[in-house]
Parts: C-alpha cells; structure tokens; sequence
C-alpha cells in the first residue's frame, strides 16, 4: 500500500494560517510545528508567518513591544523539523537524509539544488523529445506533471497581484521547493496543499462563461478517471 500524509499535512496548515490571520500566534506556531514535523516543506511557515505578522502590523515604528512576543512564537514552527531532524539522526546517522537519499529515487533527482530554468531545460530538451510515446502510463504522466509545473509558475506569479502577500509568497515558495531536486516528478502531489493556488484558480474562473466552467469539470473529471485508473494499476504511487 501508498501511504500519504497530505490529508493531515493539509488541515494543519489551513487551519494554522487561520490562526495567524487571527492574530492567535501561539495556536498558529503549534500548528506549524505539527506541520513542519509532518512535512519538510511545512518549514515554509516560519517566513510566510513572519510575513503575515507585519503585514498585520504596519507601520512598525508605532508598535507596542508586547506587540512583538508573537515573534517569539512563531520561532516554534521550527521545533517539528528539528524533532524530525533528531529522530532521522537517531536511526539514519543522517539529520538530513529527506535530502541526501533523493538521487535515489531517480526521475533525474539531485541533492544539489538545481534552479526552475534547468529544470524546464530538462523537460523540453532533454525528456519530452526522449520519451516513449507508445507507453501512455509514461507519456501521460509526464506531461501532466509539466502542465502543472507551467500553471502554478503562472498562478504563483498571479499571486502576488491577487492575493495576501503571506498567501503569495507560500504558493512561491511551496512551488519552487520541490523543484529544487531537479525534477517536476510528483509535482501534481505537492502542489495539492497549496490552498492559495485554488483560491486564485476560484477568483480567475468564477468570472468565465458557464460553458468553459462545464468543459473545464469534464476535462477534470476525465484527467481524475486516467490518473485514479493508473495508480489503482500500480503504475506510479505519487
């Protein structure tokens, strides 16, 4: 079996950027430490929160100091990596194993951080002109991981004229991260808790006709058909 823990990664996040919109930063700052111990990429709160909080308290030279201990809180975001870190020390000799054992699992993975522009390189260049066209599982797989590699750079890019500065910045950043290794593999996975990414796809398609929102369903509907009939085959597991 494929176990996945985007469905408790997910309202943790929702649920800690509700706090933070609260001003409830204790709460918030819990939650993104579930978050980060969860997963890696949950590390990402730390700045968005830092962001939140000025964004909530401009201009900064009329804060109150007591205004300034929800800074201290959101320092706790950190403790879940840094648990997670401790335990994988513990039984892997490696506090950064999440990084180190990525060449391992292939589809072009590297430990080095390698920027968006390569990564693109790779696909137009070097797979998409090699693949096996004859094996569809591959072909289909490929490209919808680079359809969504194009439109979240769009929304990411969207973002930051549409939505909260916090909100923009965490689909950026939750966007580049996992491209870092070099690769768009399991890419439509990760970007399912990028909530802000489907709140600005709500805002950009609410306003379209009715016909391009049915047609739009129907071709979702059919992609969902393909990909559920692929993993349940064991073709891929993310």
């Amino acid at each position: 079996p494929s176990l996945y823990n985007e469905s408790l990664f997910m309202p943790i996040r929702v649920w800690a950027f509700y706090f933070a919109r609260k001003e409830k930063w204790l709460k918030a700052s819990l939650l993104g430490a579930f978050a980060s111990a969860t997963r890696v990429i949950g590390i990402l709160l730390l700045p968005v929160f830092l962001i939140e909080w000025f964004a909530q308290n401009r201009p900064i030279s009329k804060i109150k100091y007591k205004k300034y201990i929800p800074l201290v809180w959101v320092a706790l975001v950190s403790l879940g990596l840094l648990a997670y870190m401790f335990y994988l020390r513990q039984t892997t000799a490696d506090a950064l194993a999440f990084i180190n054992t990525l060449p391992g699992f292939g589809e072009q993975r590297s430990a080095t951080p390698i920027l968006l522009p390569q990564v693109f390189y790779r696909y137009f260049v070097r797979i998409l002109p090699n693949l096996n066209y004859s094996y569809f599982p591959v072909v289909f797989t490929t490209f919808l991981e680079i359809s969504l590699a194009i439109l979240f750079f769009i929304l990411s890019l969207l973002a930051f004229f549409k939505l909260r500065l916090s909100y923009a910045v965490y689909l950026l950043l939750g966007y580049l991260v996992p491209t870092l290794s070099g690769s768009f593999s399991s890419l439509p996975r990760y970007v399912l808790v990028l909530f802000p990414g489907f709140i600005l796809l709500t805002l950009l398609f609410s306003k379209s006709s009715r016909f391009f929102q049915i047609t739009l369903l129907l071709l979702f509907l059919l992609l969902l058909g393909i990909a559920t009939a692929l993993f349940a085959r064991g073709f891929w597991v993310s």
